[in-house]
């Protein structure tokens, strides 16, 4: 990696970090996903106690249906871009008592990821 992707990649990751620290979230953890294209955010999505029609299509099952921070950030995305096969996604899972998890999609997300 150059030192310049490597900057991109930390500010990208700095952004996501306070993102999370200010996220009021019910969940146990705070989850923020970003889609990045050419080095750029485009769109931000965070887990939300709320359901959603796109949630809702790639549920992991029916009562799966709140909205994960990787599909509200794809479906944000897919209003400013159209195709975001060449973007990436970000995403950070900060616990309530601020230390970070790993933070991989859940079968719902990865199907959601995959068709967009």
């Amino acid at each position: 990696m150059t030192m310049g992707l490597i900057t991109m990649k930390k500010k990208i990751m700095k952004r996501l970090l306070k993102e999370a620290e200010e996220h009021e979230s019910t969940f146990r953890v705070r989850v923020v996903a970003a889609v990045v294209n050419k080095g750029k955010i485009v769109a931000i999505g965070k887990n939300q106690n709320k359901t959603h029609p796109v949630a809702a299509r790639y549920s992991k099952h029916p009562e799966a249906i709140y909205l994960h921070a990787e599909v509200d950030a794809i479906n944000k995305a897919k209003r400013l871009l159209r195709d975001l096969s060449k973007a990436e996604l970000h995403i950070v899972r900060m616990k309530h008592d601020g230390s970070l998890g790993l933070a991989r999609p859940c079968s719902g997300c990865s199907k959601c990821i995959k068709a967009e």
